[in-house]
């Protein structure tokens, strides 16, 4: 046998073989069985009051074995126009709020929520300051000389949270196996919570209700007193 044919041949050879072990594991891939879901959806609608705003509602679970991941970066509620801005904003408990101040004006941020307390004194355009959210509730805040400035933060214990959609519609996926409860929010409103099972690879459906909200916007200033008239 020449050379060049002797060559042809295991050239041949080995291109058959590699055709074999690419076969080999394709088989094998496709034999792989697919990894089992651990984790399950809960997905329903909030149905909102009249006239209320779907954009400050919000859906969160309560129970334990939930992961919680505080950001690294501080979340921003910006004084702008004498408004906060956001509104309304969800964090995990731990996470830290600038409070940056936008406007030609001073601002005095501050709450009275108890268990929540700050003062972060009268500061102007161009400053920051910050505070770090340790306990879950809502915490209402405002500025001690504008009293249409008006904001809440929900803080919550865990990652699985979500701001609902126009239509009150809601979905909190990767929920780990587990018997939870599923809370709707809502600014100066009770929570309302229902029980809520979560299997792995299932999805859970529900539906909440927020009542009309039992608080009213107005109140006093840090001193509780009535404000003035710098507005």
């Amino acid at each position: 046998m020449t050379t060049p044919i002797r060559c042809l041949l295991v050239v041949c050879a080995l291109a058959a073989l590699a055709a074999l072990v690419d076969g080999a594991a394709l088989a094998g891939d496709a034999a792989a069985p697919a990894a089992a879901p651990t984790g399950g959806v809960v997905r329903g609608r909030v149905k909102i009051p009249a006239g209320g705003d779907a954009s400050t509602v919000f859906v969160y679970l309560k129970g334990t074995g939930l992961s919680r991941t505080v950001p690294r970066e501080p979340k921003l509620i910006r004084q702008r126009n004498k408004q906060f801005s956001p509104r309304v904003l969800a964090v995990v408990r731990g996470t830290t709020i600038d409070f940056p101040n936008d406007d030609r004006i001073m601002h005095n941020v501050y709450s009275r929520t108890p268990g929540s307390l700050f003062d972060l004194g009268h500061y102007k355009k161009g400053a920051s300051k910050a505070v770090t959210f340790t306990k879950t509730g809502p915490v209402d805040i405002y500025c001690n000389i504008h009293p249409q400035m008006v904001a809440t933060v929900l803080v919550v214990d865990n990652d699985f949270y979500t701001p609902v959609a126009a239509d009150g519609a809601f979905e909190l996926r990767d929920v780990p196996a587990g018997k939870y409860e599923v809370a709707a929010w809502m600014p100066f409103s009770a929570v309302t919570t229902r029980p809520v099972e979560v299997k792995a690879g299932a999805v859970a459906a529900i539906t909440l209700e927020v009542a009309a909200p039992n608080r009213k916007q107005e109140h006093l200033n840090k001193d509780n007193m009535p404000y003035g008239r710098y507005k």
